[in-house]
Protein backbone atom coordinates (compact mmCIF):
# COMPACT_ATOMS: atom_id res chain seq x y z
CA UNK A 1 0.00 0.00 0.00
CA UNK A 2 2.36 2.59 0.79
CA UNK A 3 4.63 1.90 -2.44
CA UNK A 4 1.53 2.68 -4.06
CA UNK A 5 0.85 5.72 -2.44
CA UNK A 6 4.57 6.58 -3.04
CA UNK A 7 4.13 5.37 -6.80
CA UNK A 8 1.29 7.25 -7.58
CA UNK A 9 2.35 10.36 -5.60
CA UNK A 10 5.44 10.45 -7.47
CA UNK A 11 3.27 9.96 -11.22
CA UNK A 12 1.55 13.13 -9.32
CA UNK A 13 5.11 15.08 -9.42
CA UNK A 14 6.36 13.97 -12.91
CA UNK A 15 3.14 14.92 -14.58
CA UNK A 16 3.00 18.42 -12.94
CA UNK A 17 6.60 19.09 -12.77
CA UNK A 18 6.39 18.52 -16.97
CA UNK A 19 2.87 20.89 -16.73
CA UNK A 20 5.51 23.64 -15.92
CA UNK A 21 7.96 22.92 -18.90
CA UNK A 22 8.07 25.48 -21.71
CA UNK A 23 9.87 25.36 -25.28
CA UNK A 24 12.02 28.74 -25.98
CA UNK A 25 9.85 30.16 -29.15
CA UNK A 26 11.67 31.26 -32.44
CA UNK A 27 10.59 34.87 -32.08
CA UNK A 28 11.42 35.02 -28.35
CA UNK A 29 15.11 35.13 -26.96
CA UNK A 30 14.75 33.12 -23.14
CA UNK A 31 17.57 33.53 -20.62
CA UNK A 32 17.16 32.10 -17.16
CA UNK A 33 19.09 32.53 -14.04
CA UNK A 34 19.53 30.01 -11.53
CA UNK A 35 21.52 32.25 -8.34
CA UNK A 36 19.12 35.38 -8.49
CA UNK A 37 20.46 37.60 -11.40
CA UNK A 38 24.69 36.52 -10.25
CA UNK A 39 24.62 34.59 -13.95
CA UNK A 40 22.84 33.91 -16.32
CA UNK A 41 22.43 31.09 -19.27
CA UNK A 42 20.16 31.41 -22.96
CA UNK A 43 17.68 28.82 -23.48
CA UNK A 44 18.02 27.73 -27.43
CA UNK A 45 15.34 28.04 -29.61
CA UNK A 46 12.78 24.75 -29.55
CA UNK A 47 14.56 23.74 -26.52
CA UNK A 48 12.59 23.16 -23.01
CA UNK A 49 12.29 25.58 -20.25
CA UNK A 50 13.19 23.87 -16.89
CA UNK A 51 10.64 24.78 -14.36
CA UNK A 52 12.40 25.80 -11.43
CA UNK A 53 10.50 24.53 -8.98
CA UNK A 54 11.75 24.75 -5.39
CA UNK A 55 14.41 27.79 -6.31
CA UNK A 56 13.58 30.77 -5.30
CA UNK A 57 16.47 32.30 -7.20
CA UNK A 58 15.36 30.79 -10.38
CA UNK A 59 13.99 33.78 -13.25
CA UNK A 60 12.89 33.57 -16.80
CA UNK A 61 13.41 36.81 -18.63
CA UNK A 62 11.75 37.26 -21.96
CA UNK A 63 13.34 39.17 -24.31
CA UNK A 64 11.79 40.13 -28.07
CA UNK A 65 13.66 38.28 -30.47
CA UNK A 66 11.77 41.36 -33.18
CA UNK A 67 12.05 45.25 -33.75
CA UNK A 68 11.17 47.47 -30.91
CA UNK A 69 10.01 51.12 -31.14
CA UNK A 70 10.73 53.59 -29.36
CA UNK A 71 9.94 57.14 -28.93
CA UNK A 72 10.67 60.55 -27.74
CA UNK A 73 10.33 64.38 -27.45
CA UNK A 74 12.92 66.81 -25.76
CA UNK A 75 14.56 70.01 -26.24
CA UNK A 76 18.29 70.71 -27.69
CA UNK A 77 20.39 73.67 -28.04
CA UNK A 78 22.32 74.57 -30.80
CA UNK A 79 25.64 76.88 -30.94
CA UNK A 80 24.34 80.90 -29.43
CA UNK A 81 22.13 79.27 -27.18
CA UNK A 82 18.89 78.74 -29.86
CA UNK A 83 16.73 76.21 -28.68
CA UNK A 84 14.55 73.71 -30.46
CA UNK A 85 12.29 71.05 -29.56
CA UNK A 86 13.28 67.17 -31.24
CA UNK A 87 10.98 64.45 -32.30
CA UNK A 88 13.01 61.13 -32.37
CA UNK A 89 11.96 58.08 -33.15
CA UNK A 90 13.77 54.52 -32.96
CA UNK A 91 13.50 51.05 -34.09
CA UNK A 92 15.89 48.90 -31.77
CA UNK A 93 16.84 45.34 -31.35
CA UNK A 94 18.73 43.32 -28.50
CA UNK A 95 20.97 41.10 -30.56
CA UNK A 96 22.85 39.33 -27.40
CA UNK A 97 21.04 39.22 -24.41
CA UNK A 98 23.77 37.65 -22.14
CA UNK A 99 25.08 41.30 -22.72
CA UNK A 100 21.83 43.14 -22.79
CA UNK A 101 20.33 41.63 -19.50
CA UNK A 102 22.65 43.39 -17.01
CA UNK A 103 21.80 46.40 -18.09
CA UNK A 104 17.85 45.87 -17.96
CA UNK A 105 17.17 47.39 -15.23
CA UNK A 106 14.12 45.59 -13.54
CA UNK A 107 13.60 43.22 -16.56
CA UNK A 108 15.13 40.36 -14.56
CA UNK A 109 14.24 41.38 -11.18
CA UNK A 110 10.32 39.15 -11.71
CA UNK A 111 9.40 35.87 -12.89
CA UNK A 112 7.94 35.98 -16.55
CA UNK A 113 4.84 33.66 -17.89
CA UNK A 114 6.84 31.70 -20.68
CA UNK A 115 3.77 31.92 -22.16
CA UNK A 116 3.60 35.61 -22.32
CA UNK A 117 1.75 37.37 -24.86
CA UNK A 118 3.61 39.97 -27.26
CA UNK A 119 2.40 42.60 -25.66
CA UNK A 120 2.90 42.02 -22.45
CA UNK A 121 6.52 41.47 -23.14
CA UNK A 122 6.86 44.56 -25.09
CA UNK A 123 5.31 46.31 -21.97
CA UNK A 124 7.85 45.34 -20.10
CA UNK A 125 10.02 47.22 -22.13
CA UNK A 126 8.88 50.45 -21.98
CA UNK A 127 11.07 51.72 -18.96
CA UNK A 128 14.09 50.51 -20.59
CA UNK A 129 13.74 52.51 -23.39
CA UNK A 130 12.86 55.61 -21.43
CA UNK A 131 15.90 54.69 -18.65
CA UNK A 132 18.44 53.58 -21.07
CA UNK A 133 17.86 53.81 -25.33
CA UNK A 134 15.99 57.73 -24.73
CA UNK A 135 18.80 58.85 -22.13
CA UNK A 136 21.66 57.78 -24.06
CA UNK A 137 20.54 59.06 -27.77
CA UNK A 138 19.04 62.25 -26.09
CA UNK A 139 22.62 62.79 -24.58
CA UNK A 140 24.30 62.27 -27.77
CA UNK A 141 22.15 64.66 -29.52
CA UNK A 142 22.29 67.52 -26.94
CA UNK A 143 26.26 67.43 -27.44
CA UNK A 144 26.03 67.18 -31.03
CA UNK A 145 23.85 69.90 -31.59
CA UNK A 146 25.48 72.56 -28.90
CA UNK A 147 28.05 72.67 -31.29
CA UNK A 148 26.31 73.49 -34.59
CA UNK A 149 24.93 76.25 -36.11
CA UNK A 150 21.32 76.57 -36.82
CA UNK A 151 21.49 77.17 -40.07
CA UNK A 152 24.62 75.26 -41.06
CA UNK A 153 23.82 72.30 -39.32
CA UNK A 154 25.19 68.88 -40.86
CA UNK A 155 22.33 67.56 -43.23
CA UNK A 156 23.71 64.26 -42.15
CA UNK A 157 23.09 64.53 -39.01
CA UNK A 158 20.92 61.49 -37.89
CA UNK A 159 23.63 59.44 -39.57
CA UNK A 160 26.43 60.78 -37.50
CA UNK A 161 24.20 60.57 -34.06
CA UNK A 162 23.11 56.90 -34.97
CA UNK A 163 26.61 55.73 -35.73
CA UNK A 164 27.78 57.15 -32.49
CA UNK A 165 24.54 55.52 -30.53
CA UNK A 166 25.19 52.10 -31.94
CA UNK A 167 28.84 52.00 -31.04
CA UNK A 168 28.06 52.69 -27.63
CA UNK A 169 24.81 49.97 -27.91
CA UNK A 170 26.91 47.74 -29.31
CA UNK A 171 28.77 47.10 -25.68
CA UNK A 172 25.36 46.47 -24.30
CA UNK A 173 23.78 43.61 -26.88
CA UNK A 174 21.66 46.21 -28.21
CA UNK A 175 21.60 47.24 -32.27
CA UNK A 176 19.61 50.34 -33.54
CA UNK A 177 17.38 49.40 -36.80
CA UNK A 178 16.43 53.21 -37.61
CA UNK A 179 16.19 56.86 -36.26
CA UNK A 180 14.49 59.67 -37.64
CA UNK A 181 15.61 62.87 -35.60
CA UNK A 182 13.04 66.10 -36.39
CA UNK A 183 14.19 69.58 -34.84
CA UNK A 184 11.45 71.58 -34.71
CA UNK A 185 11.83 75.62 -34.47
CA UNK A 186 9.77 78.13 -32.77
CA UNK A 187 8.22 81.03 -35.05
CA UNK A 188 10.87 83.89 -34.59
CA UNK A 189 13.89 81.16 -34.78
CA UNK A 190 12.15 79.35 -38.13
CA UNK A 191 11.50 83.35 -39.58
CA UNK A 192 15.13 83.92 -38.92
CA UNK A 193 16.03 80.75 -40.84
CA UNK A 194 14.54 81.31 -43.50
CA UNK A 195 15.84 84.97 -44.00
CA UNK A 196 19.18 84.41 -43.07
CA UNK A 197 18.62 81.45 -46.12
CA UNK A 198 16.69 83.80 -48.53
CA UNK A 199 19.56 86.79 -48.49
CA UNK A 200 22.22 84.28 -49.55
CA UNK A 201 20.17 82.99 -52.65
CA UNK A 202 20.11 86.96 -53.07
CA UNK A 203 23.35 87.48 -52.63
CA UNK A 204 24.49 84.93 -55.27
CA UNK A 205 22.45 86.02 -57.35
CA UNK A 206 24.32 89.44 -56.76
CA UNK A 207 20.90 91.24 -55.65
CA UNK A 208 21.88 91.31 -51.91
CA UNK A 209 20.23 94.94 -51.48
CA UNK A 210 17.25 94.39 -53.35
CA UNK A 211 16.89 91.04 -50.89
CA UNK A 212 17.49 92.98 -47.65
CA UNK A 213 14.59 94.59 -48.67
CA UNK A 214 12.01 92.20 -50.17
CA UNK A 215 13.13 90.57 -46.53
CA UNK A 216 12.34 93.87 -44.74
CA UNK A 217 8.97 94.29 -46.41
CA UNK A 218 7.37 90.70 -45.74
CA UNK A 219 8.85 90.89 -41.79
CA UNK A 220 6.84 94.16 -42.10
CA UNK A 221 10.25 95.67 -40.10
CA UNK A 222 11.89 98.96 -40.23
CA UNK A 223 15.11 97.85 -39.29
CA UNK A 224 16.24 93.97 -39.74
CA UNK A 225 19.92 93.41 -38.60
CA UNK A 226 21.53 91.00 -40.35
CA UNK A 227 25.01 89.14 -38.64
CA UNK A 228 27.10 88.48 -41.33
CA UNK A 229 30.64 85.60 -41.24
CA UNK A 230 33.69 87.60 -42.21
CA UNK A 231 35.18 85.49 -43.69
Amino acid sequence: MKKTVLTTLGAMLYIFLLSQCSFAPSNIQVVLTKDCGKTWEMVETGKQIPSGVGNFCYRVVMIPNYQLVGESRYKVTFDNNVSAFVDMDYTYSIIEPLKFIPNGRGIGSAKYDTEAKKEYIDSQFESLESTLLDKKIKDICREYFKTQDVVDFDANFEKAIFDKANAGFEKIGIRLESLDIIPTFGEQTTEAIDATTALRIYKSKGMEKEGIEIIKAKASASKITIHQDKK
